[in-house]
Order: C-alpha cells, then sequence, then structure tokens
C-alpha cells in the first residue's frame, strides 16, 4: 500500500472481507472486528480510498469498499471516519467524510463529501451538504458523530442548505440532523465562524460531549461573524464550543492556551460575561 494521506479507524463491524474462502472470499463476515483506513493512496497499483486489514490473510483489501471520484478523476480523498451500530444491531455504519463528489466517472448523484457506507454503497446524507448553487467537491476534515442520529462535520467549505424556509449559509460547520428530519443545517443561525489572519477559516476537530451536549471545535479561525455582517475577535483564537441547548457558538472565556489562570465558573453565553463578545 503506497499512502499519500490517510486516516485510521481501529475497530468496525464494516465486514471482514475474507473470513469465508481464500484470495480475499466472496463473503462478508459481520462478526470479526476489522481495522479501516480511508485517505488518498494506492492499493495493489490501483487508486483507493477506504480499505480494510484482514486478519486471517493479513493483507490490506478494498474489494468492498466504494472508490471516490472528483468530476470524473480518480482523485477523491478521506480525512474522517466515523462508526455508530446499524439498527439491526449486526453490524457498523461507517461515515465518510473528506473531498469527493461521486463514486464512479460518470456518476451525476452528488455526495457532497459525505456519505454512509452501509454494507453495499455510499449513501447521501439526507439531501446532501451542497446545493445547485454550491461546489459539489467540498473541503470537509472533521466529522463528528453527535446525540440522536446526529453528525456534525468541519472544514473550510462554504455552501447553501435549506433549512424548511429558505436556503441559508452553512459555513465551516455544518449539523446533519437525524431522527425523522434527516437535513443538513448551520450550526448557528446567528452567524459562523471566521478569520482575519488567514486566507479561510477553517476547522480542523471536532469533538462531543454527550452529557454536556457540548461540540468542541478546533482550527484556524480568531473571529465570529454575525449574520449581519459585524466582526468580533475570538479571545481564544482556533478553539470555540457549542450548546445544543441554546443553539449558540460560545467563545473560550480564559483567552489564550498561554494563560494558566483557573477559571472558577463554568463558561457561560460569551454575552452573558462581556457585551462586546460575539453571540451566536
Amino acid at each position: 500500500m503506497y499512502t499519500t494521506s490517510f486516516v485510521l479507524l481501529l475497530s468496525a463491524l464494516v465486514g471482514c472481507a475474507s473470513s469465508h474462502g481464500s484470495g480475499g472470499g466472496s463473503k462478508e463476515d459481520f462478526s470479526v472486528p476489522v481495522m479501516m483506513v480511508g485517505g488518498n493512496f494506492t492499493l495493489g497499483g490501483k487508486p483507493s480510498n477506504l480499505a480494510q486489514y484482514d486478519p486471517e490473510l493479513r493483507l490490506w483489501v478494498d474489494q468492498f469498499e466504494p472508490h471516490l471520484f472528483v468530476l470524473g478523476a480518480s482523485a477523491g480523498s478521506v480525512r474522517a471516519l466515523a462508526t455508530n451500530r446499524s439498527e439491526s444491531g449486526l453490524y457498523d455504519n461507517l461515515y465518510v467524510a473528506g473531498s469527493f463528489d461521486t463514486t464512479c466517472p460518470t456518476c451525476q448523484h452528488q455526495l457532497c463529501s459525505v456519505g454512509k457506507w452501509a454494507r453495499k454503497s455510499l449513501d447521501t446524507l439526507g439531501q446532501g451538504l451542497c446545493s445547485s448553487h454550491s461546489d459539489p467537491t467540498l473541503d470537509i476534515a472533521a466529522l463528528v458523530l453527535g446525540s440522536g442520529g446526529d453528525i456534525f462535520v468541519g472544514g473550510s467549505f462554504e455552501t447553501r442548505v435549506w433549512n424548511g424556509s429558505y436556503f441559508t449559509m452553512a459555513n465551516h460547520v455544518a449539523r446533519f440532523i437525524g431522527g425523522d428530519q434527516k437535513r443538513w443545517l448551520p450550526l448557528s443561525s446567528e452567524g459562523s465562524l471566521g478569520c482575519t489572519n488567514c486566507l479561510k477559516a477553517t476547522v480542523t476537530s471536532l469533538a462531543w460531549d454527550p452529557e454536556l451536549a457540548v461540540l468542541f471545535i478546533g482550527g484556524t479561525f480568531d473571529t465570529f461573524v454575525s449574520g449581519h455582517g459585524k466582526v468580533t475577535r475570538l479571545r481564544t483564537p482556533g478553539l470555540a464550543y457549542w450548546r445544543q441547548a441554546s443553539g449558540r457558538l460560545h467563545d473560550f472565556p480564559s483567552g489564550s492556551l498561554g494563560d494558566t489562570t483557573p477559571v472558577d465558573d463554568e463558561p457561560t453565553h460569551p454575552q452573558e460575561q462581556d457585551q462586546d463578545r460575539p453571540a451566536a
């Protein structure tokens, strides 16, 4: 395997490729957790984006996994992987994010750089993260599963989504609402993250706290841009968090990472601490 970039998922019940038969086998065994890698690499001299490690043959194989394309070229890439158990409980759903739009050179069905691999096909989440007025190949760098079927993705993208009444922008972070709705929305309806000291704001890491229902966000950004265009600098560039209860983005109150002064009280909404702080 020659790898230009990859992300590793240590254990997933997505189907062991060769537990039955030789030479990779023709059946899948979902009882054995396997190691998955995603990225933009070659396997057996051919381009590949997803592969699993066969524990019996001690080989990397990709015969069951999709190959990803960008505008018909075999240049798609995977940058984030996550799993949760399927409704049947027999196998894991594999969520894939990165930079890709289709699974074949001539396909017209656009995935918008994020999809769900459920044993046989890579399916779009909801109606997809991009509209007809958006770039079909979004650059997604981070993916994390929330609670209740929610999924969060982050990157350097700027796209339009339908909120049920009108199109609205989802910049750098987007939330897929699971359950009955199954649609993409901006993380906050009151604005988005921005950057004054870089070319473009980019979210590179996401972490979900299920007990607090808080999404922690890391990346390259230093401002909050309100829906009216007001720009407010963040006290801790590159770090922010979002509370599901309020639906708002929050600034970290403790200042820079070099500030070792302890914070006695739990962080609240920035507007409650400082009227000059961003409200999202």
